[in-house]
């Protein structure tokens, strides 16, 4: 691989990267501004009004911290093969 297609190959990676933690902070952050808002309403009305929540609020929790968690996982491979690449000395051909 020459030296520029693999820098190419690096930044296209970065990007994606980093549009993959852009899509999935904000989805987390968008299910928990909705679940909150969900919750506050159900506690509003005189009583307990289970129909205000979200529905599968749970499976909706478990998706959105286990991405979360997922992403963390993925960052940190990442980080860890960009320094292993970086630290490697390049190959002249």
């Amino acid at each position: 691989m020459t030296k520029e297609a693999g820098s190419a190959l690096r930044t296209t990676t970065l990007v994606l990267v980093v549009a993959l933690n852009v899509a999935l902070v904000s989805f987390f952050v968008l299910w928990s501004i909705a679940d909150t808002a969900s919750v506050n309403a159900m506690e509003d009305s005189v009583g307990f009004d289970p129909s205000k929540l979200l529905p599968n609020a749970t499976l909706m929790w478990i998706a959105a911290h286990s991405s979360l968690l997922m992403l963390i996982a993925v960052d940190v491979c990442f980080v860890l093969g960009w320094r292993r690449l970086s630290s490697k000395p390049a190959l002249d051909a």
